[in-house]
Protein backbone atom coordinates (compact mmCIF):
# COMPACT_ATOMS: atom_id res chain seq x y z
CA UNK A 1 0.00 0.00 0.00
CA UNK A 2 1.74 3.41 -1.02
CA UNK A 3 0.88 6.31 1.66
CA UNK A 4 2.57 9.35 0.53
CA UNK A 5 6.14 8.40 0.10
CA UNK A 6 6.24 5.43 1.84
CA UNK A 7 5.14 2.07 0.99
CA UNK A 8 3.39 -0.42 3.49
CA UNK A 9 3.78 -4.22 2.91
CA UNK A 10 0.89 -6.38 4.53
CA UNK A 11 2.82 -9.26 5.79
CA UNK A 12 5.97 -7.72 7.17
CA UNK A 13 3.33 -4.91 9.17
CA UNK A 14 0.93 -7.26 10.31
CA UNK A 15 3.28 -9.85 11.13
CA UNK A 16 4.69 -7.33 14.07
CA UNK A 17 1.10 -6.98 15.40
CA UNK A 18 0.75 -10.50 15.26
CA UNK A 19 2.78 -11.26 17.96
CA UNK A 20 0.42 -9.94 20.60
CA UNK A 21 -0.86 -12.68 22.37
CA UNK A 22 -4.19 -11.19 22.49
CA UNK A 23 -3.99 -10.78 18.72
CA UNK A 24 -5.83 -13.21 16.71
CA UNK A 25 -5.22 -11.88 13.29
CA UNK A 26 -4.25 -7.95 11.91
CA UNK A 27 -4.59 -6.32 8.67
CA UNK A 28 -3.23 -3.72 7.11
CA UNK A 29 -5.60 -1.02 5.45
CA UNK A 30 -6.09 2.37 3.99
CA UNK A 31 -7.59 4.64 5.66
CA UNK A 32 -8.67 7.35 3.48
CA UNK A 33 -10.24 10.15 5.98
CA UNK A 34 -6.71 10.69 6.90
CA UNK A 35 -4.41 9.79 3.92
CA UNK A 36 -2.81 6.88 6.35
CA UNK A 37 -2.26 3.22 6.70
CA UNK A 38 -3.77 1.81 9.45
CA UNK A 39 -3.89 -1.16 11.47
CA UNK A 40 -7.14 -3.45 12.43
CA UNK A 41 -6.94 -5.56 15.12
CA UNK A 42 -8.94 -9.16 15.59
CA UNK A 43 -8.61 -9.80 19.19
CA UNK A 44 -9.07 -13.43 20.26
CA UNK A 45 -12.57 -13.26 21.44
CA UNK A 46 -11.31 -13.73 25.34
CA UNK A 47 -9.44 -10.84 24.93
CA UNK A 48 -11.84 -8.02 23.82
CA UNK A 49 -11.42 -5.20 25.19
CA UNK A 50 -14.88 -4.34 27.11
CA UNK A 51 -13.92 -1.34 28.85
CA UNK A 52 -12.32 2.36 28.00
CA UNK A 53 -9.54 1.32 30.25
CA UNK A 54 -8.55 -1.72 28.61
CA UNK A 55 -9.18 -0.45 25.08
CA UNK A 56 -6.35 2.27 26.00
CA UNK A 57 -4.12 -0.48 27.20
CA UNK A 58 -4.18 -2.52 24.82
CA UNK A 59 -3.82 -0.06 22.18
CA UNK A 60 -0.97 1.45 24.00
CA UNK A 61 0.71 -2.02 24.16
CA UNK A 62 0.18 -2.10 20.02
CA UNK A 63 2.04 1.26 19.62
CA UNK A 64 4.70 -0.20 22.15
CA UNK A 65 5.39 -2.86 20.08
CA UNK A 66 4.95 -1.14 16.48
CA UNK A 67 7.64 1.05 18.06
CA UNK A 68 10.00 -1.58 18.10
CA UNK A 69 10.43 -2.13 14.20
CA UNK A 70 10.87 0.82 11.70
CA UNK A 71 8.28 -0.79 9.44
CA UNK A 72 5.61 -0.41 11.94
CA UNK A 73 6.77 2.67 13.70
CA UNK A 74 4.94 5.05 11.57
CA UNK A 75 1.19 3.56 12.14
CA UNK A 76 -0.26 4.61 14.81
CA UNK A 77 -3.80 4.31 13.77
CA UNK A 78 -5.49 0.71 15.15
CA UNK A 79 -9.16 -0.25 15.19
CA UNK A 80 -10.69 -3.24 16.76
CA UNK A 81 -12.95 -6.01 14.77
CA UNK A 82 -14.26 -8.55 16.42
CA UNK A 83 -14.25 -11.06 13.30
CA UNK A 84 -12.58 -9.99 9.61
CA UNK A 85 -14.64 -10.25 6.49
CA UNK A 86 -12.87 -12.57 4.61
CA UNK A 87 -13.59 -14.85 1.35
CA UNK A 88 -16.03 -18.09 1.91
CA UNK A 89 -14.10 -19.55 -0.11
CA UNK A 90 -10.97 -19.91 1.54
CA UNK A 91 -11.45 -18.04 5.20
CA UNK A 92 -7.89 -16.71 5.13
CA UNK A 93 -8.55 -13.56 2.70
CA UNK A 94 -9.06 -10.78 3.91
CA UNK A 95 -11.49 -8.23 2.40
CA UNK A 96 -9.11 -5.70 3.00
CA UNK A 97 -10.69 -3.15 0.92
CA UNK A 98 -13.89 -3.24 3.54
CA UNK A 99 -12.48 -3.08 6.44
CA UNK A 100 -10.67 -0.28 5.19
CA UNK A 101 -14.13 1.71 4.70
CA UNK A 102 -15.53 0.23 8.19
CA UNK A 103 -11.99 1.59 9.65
CA UNK A 104 -12.95 5.17 7.98
CA UNK A 105 -16.52 5.03 9.12
CA UNK A 106 -15.50 4.38 12.88
CA UNK A 107 -12.99 7.27 12.32
CA UNK A 108 -15.28 9.77 10.96
CA UNK A 109 -18.02 8.72 13.93
CA UNK A 110 -15.29 9.70 16.29
CA UNK A 111 -14.43 12.87 14.85
CA UNK A 112 -18.49 13.85 15.27
CA UNK A 113 -18.37 12.54 18.84
CA UNK A 114 -16.00 15.18 19.50
CA UNK A 115 -16.87 17.91 17.71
Amino acid sequence: MQVGATTHYSVPVEGVFNQHKQVARSALVYLASKNEAAVVIEPYPQFWPESDKSTKEFLNELIQLGKTSSVTAPITNFFFHRSFPVDGRHNAKIFREQLGEWADKQENEARRQVA
